[in-house]
């Protein structure tokens, strides 16, 4: 059976449906292969791996050790850099992590200086 269904109302693959504005923006500019997410999901699995987790690390909480600032871009919207889930292994506790790829959400700088050498 054939369905006349307009184009622009048929998702993309990498869509995700229940996002709202913000989240798609955000997602837009950071460019990353895997989704970042604006909210924790209300039944509290992880939206990765689909396991329960102990907290979700908001990127605006972070600060980075050397130079004390948040390493990720928030001018968009706070979003979760990871979600922490606890693994017991023998007789120590451990912790692993969910989240989007690390490198895609830090705050880039431009590899070539913003001087010549000729000038000089």
């Amino acid at each position: 059976m054939k369905h006349e269904i307009p184009g622009h109302l048929i998702p993309a693959d990498d869509t995700v449906v229940g996002a709202d504005d913000d989240e798609r923006k955000l997602n837009e500019s950071l460019e990353t292969d895997r989704w970042v997410y604006t909210e924790e999901p209300e039944d509290g699995l992880c939206p990765y791996c689909e396991c329960e987790y102990e907290r979700a690390s908001w990127a605006s909480r972070v600060t980075d050790a050397g130079k004390g600032v948040c390493p990720y871009v928030t001018s968009i919207s706070d979003f979760i850099v990871q979600f922490v889930h606890a693994t017991r292994g023998g007789s120590l506790d451990a912790k692993c992590f969910c989240g989007p790829a690390y490198k895609d959400t830090l705050i880039t700088y431009p590899a070539t200086p913003d001087y010549d050498i000729k000038r000089i």
